[in-house]
């Protein structure tokens, strides 16, 4: 299924949000190519719109709660059925995006936690 926003259609915006740290042999700079590689895969083929990828900065208690991480991402969809639709078509494991899903998600630790929020469209 391929999706295609029309720049003036005003739809809820879903946006994946990721906690992670990187396996101990990984860096950023092996990181972030294979990531961008896989989201500008997804892009290309119209689930993802736009992502970024932050460090963490420790607050003291203010974080207490959350789970160990070193990083954050979130990951940014026109709406919900984009969401569904890229996590159907990222299971499927067809190739181009298995290979660059694995070569990406090799390289972070088993605990990455990951959550959904959205913005609902205006009524």
């Amino acid at each position: 299924m391929l999706f295609r926003s029309l720049p003036w259609q005003h739809r809820e915006k879903a946006t994946l949000h990721g906690l992670f740290s990187l396996q101990e042999d990984a860096t950023l700079e092996t990181f972030l190519p294979a990531l961008e590689a896989y989201l500008r895969h997804l892009q290309a083929v119209g689930y993802v719109l736009r992502w970024r990828v932050e460090q963490q900065k420790v607050l003291g208690n203010f974080d207490r709660g959350l789970p160990d991480f070193t990083h954050s991402i979130a990951i940014e969809f026109p709406d919900l059925d984009h969401d569904e639709a890229c996590y159907q078509y990222v299971s499927g494991r067809t190739e181009p995006v298995h290979a660059l899903h694995v070569a990406m998600y090799q390289q972070v630790q088993a605990d990455a936690r990951f959550f959904l929020t959205y913005e609902p469209a205006p009524q």
